[in-house]
């Protein structure tokens, strides 16, 4: 009796310690090394893209499901080329989150002390890009193509006031750029002067004979 509960014991510990083994060599390693930030949002970062790809056609689908086909011509030419500026839109904004996956292992290094800062930096500033870029883009094209073609009323009812709205989303698009980098920047800058601050040797003091 004492020999199987000896042998119950061992193998117990046994496999405790082959758990505890996989939770250092996988979890714990991927904790301390950073993978455990870095890799999810290296996936996030390419699922936003693959989403920003898709969301042209479900603006499409939406659109044709709502009978704007049966609209006048006009209306149809100023939809139809607001349509193609979301495409526009959509295809800088995957290209962005794509390009931006590939740099999120290169700002957060596994020898760095900081990787949930950095990453979070970057991310603002991703987010800055995508929102600020799209503004501009759909706001100032769209905009036009809307005043050219489909006339105030369609214009006022999609929320566009008028040609001044044009600039206004070019500017608030830059601004948005500038105030999430900015942010994103002080950020980074906090985490990069500690991760140099710590390889600074301190002088030793000698006491005075």
């Amino acid at each position: 009796m004492e020999n199987k509960i000896s042998l119950s014991a061992d193998v117990i510990a046994s496999k405790a310690a082959l758990l505890s083994g996989f939770m250092k060599k996988h979890y714990l390693s991927s904790l301390d090394s950073g993978d455990f930030i870095r890799k999810p949002f290296k996936i996030i970062y390419r699922i936003v893209a693959v989403l920003n790809l898709l969301f042209p056609f479900y603006v499409l689908f939406n659109g044709i499901s709502n009978g704007i086909l049966k609209a006048p011509f006009n209306i149809v030419l100023a939809v139809v080329l607001f349509w193609v500026t979301i495409v526009l839109a959509s295809w800088v904004s995957a290209v962005l989150w794509w390009d931006r996956s590939s740099k999120v292992e290169q700002i957060t290094s596994a020898q760095s002390d900081f990787v949930a800062t950095p990453a979070f930096s970057h991310l603002l500033q991703t987010l800055g890009e995508w929102v600020g870029s799209y503004i501009a883009i759909v706001g100032s094209f769209g905009s036009l193509f809307l005043l050219l073609f489909g006339g105030q009323e369609l214009a006022a009812r999609l929320g566009v006031s008028g040609f001044a709205h044009i600039i206004l989303s070019v500017v608030v698009g830059f601004l948005t750029i500038l105030v999430t980098r900015f942010l994103a920047e002080s950020i980074s800058a906090v985490s990069a002067i500690a991760n140099n601050t710590k390889n600074i040797p301190v002088p030793e003091i000698k006491e005075p004979r």
